[in-house]
């Protein structure tokens, strides 16, 4: 299993941004996310972008 991780119903989730939206859809209040959509963008950028430099090789050590 990868780390970070959330289980629901015995059924595993393990990167942020799918856990982050799952979450948001399942538990809306109080909301993890931005209300505007460009902000919401935004995060997702920002996820992006962190996630493209973590898997890089000499990311890992």
């Amino acid at each position: 299993m990868r780390v970070p991780s959330l289980i629901h119903d015995c059924k595993p989730l393990s990167e942020s941004m799918a856990m982050i939206e799952f979450l948001e859809a399942t538990y809306p209040t109080p909301s993890v996310l931005p209300k505007a959509l460009w902000d919401r963008a935004k995060i997702r950028e920002i996820f992006e972008i962190v996630n493209a430099n973590h898997n890089r090789p000499e990311s890992r050590g």
